[in-house]
């Protein structure tokens, strides 16, 4: 273990990552680690790189600069998505008849998953509601088409009163507060009779204590991440993206396990 400062290079010097065959960078910062692996990059040679970025536009930037990037932010969109298109599923393959009433969705926090799963959802004709607490969320929000937005604590019933939360068949939590996407679900399912909960987490220990709870899924975007980078060392130059049974993801991408620079050297 080295405490340092990873973007300074005699930093990386003393942690020898002239040795290192893959490096993965995973602080809580984008702009920390888009400077470390072009300092890994760059200046070390570093063979193979990965790097932990949660704004999906600058992940798109980087990539185009040969960076190989993880987005949890995109990583749990596409969860969500896929597992909202698992419960509209029947044992015997076929598609319920979905009627107005069933494609009302209430999305609560988020910023960059917020926006994109609401694109996504009004693109294929749902009827989407954003509350979010930071007014200048909601402002970005309110421009995209379509989509109904209110600013308020939807961890507070009146707020998801006001939103009209009664009417809608799928509830999400994007909030970054554990607590407050588990309250959020529990309130739209006991008090406001949803038919359909998922809550973000960022614990891979408390997902199952959230399906306890009577959360219906429950996504933990580090849960994916790790697993990305374990298989790694099974799967070279492999992608793949695939739903399993209980509302769980298991996610396989070209991925590094070995060196790691960061916040969370172990996320098991």
């Amino acid at each position: 273990m080295l405490t340092g400062d990873a973007t300074d290079r005699a930093t990386l010097n003393q942690a020898e990552l002239n040795r290192a065959d893959h490096l993965v960078i995973v602080t809580n910062n984008d702009n920390t680690n888009i400077m470390i692996a072009q300092l890994a990059r760059e200046c070390f040679r570093t063979p193979q790189i990965i790097c932990r970025l949660y704004d999906p536009q600058r992940e798109c930037v980087y990539r185009e600069f040969g960076i190989q990037t993880l987005c949890p932010t995109r990583l749990s969109a596409l969860a969500i998505e896929r597992l909202l298109a698992d419960c509209a599923a029947i044992p015997d393959g076929k598609q319920e008849e979905v009627t107005d009433h069933e494609k009302r969705i209430l999305i609560i926090g988020g910023y960059h998953k917020a926006q994109r799963l609401a694109r996504s959802f009004l693109d294929k004709g749902y009827d989407v509601t954003a509350i979010n607490k930071d007014p200048a969320h909601c402002q970005v929000l309110a421009q995209m088409r379509g989509l109904t937005v209110m600013t308020g604590d939807g961890s507070k019933p009146f707020v998801l009163e006001d939103a009209a939360a009664e009417q809608a068949d799928i509830a999400i939590a994007l909030t970054p507060r554990d607590d407050d996407n588990l309250v959020i679900c529990q309130l739209c399912k006991k008090l406001f009779h949803i038919r359909k909960t998922v809550s973000l987490t960022a614990s891979p220990e408390k997902v199952k204590f959230f399906y306890k709870m009577g959360i219906d899924s429950v996504v933990c975007a580090l849960s994916t991440i790790t697993s990305i980078v374990e298989q790694q060392a099974f799967l070279d130059e492999f992608t793949t993206l695939l739903p399993l049974s209980g509302g769980q993801l298991r996610i396989s991408e070209l991925a590094a396990a070995g060196f790691l620079t960061g916040d969370r050297q172990n996320a098991r």
